[in-house]
């Protein structure tokens, strides 16, 4: 399975290096490509990206989330599309966990879990069970 991780960016440039090393780093790199769409940033984020040679770096005009995750589904070389926030920590798994939920079904997904012990926090991590 080759995967399209993208990732879409607007004023990130203190999460970005964090999950772009971790998602290079992992034993499956080889196996992804990396495509941040970025919506107009103004502090550095740009110039972090462009730091990794690996990742794909695209521009959209339009900030909207929903606008970025289009931009980079129709750059993307693969059929299996991840979209990721720049602000997450994946499970060092998150590759062969995705391959075990496409072996089953036509999509998959993770629970988000908040590092906050706010309890509205805690009950929204539960809300995507309630499809």
């Amino acid at each position: 399975m080759n995967l399209s991780i993208i990732i879409p960016t607007i004023n990130e440039e203190r999460n970005i290096s964090r999950l772009l090393n971790q998602l290079l780093s992992n034993s499956n790199s080889n196996q992804y490509e990396i495509i941040v769409v970025d919506g107009g940033s103004t502090d550095g984020t740009l110039k972090v990206v462009d730091g990794f040679t690996q990742v794909r770096l695209l521009h959209s005009e339009n900030c909207s989330r929903a606008a970025q995750m289009n931009i980079g589904a129709l750059h993307a070389q693969f059929d299996v599309l991840y979209f990721v926030h720049a602000d997450l920590i994946l499970p060092d798994s998150f590759f062969t966990d995705i391959q075990l939920a496409l072996s089953k079904s036509f999509y998959g997904g993770y629970r988000y879990r908040f590092d906050s012990g706010t309890p509205l926090l805690w009950i929204n991590s539960f809300l995507p069970d309630f499809q």
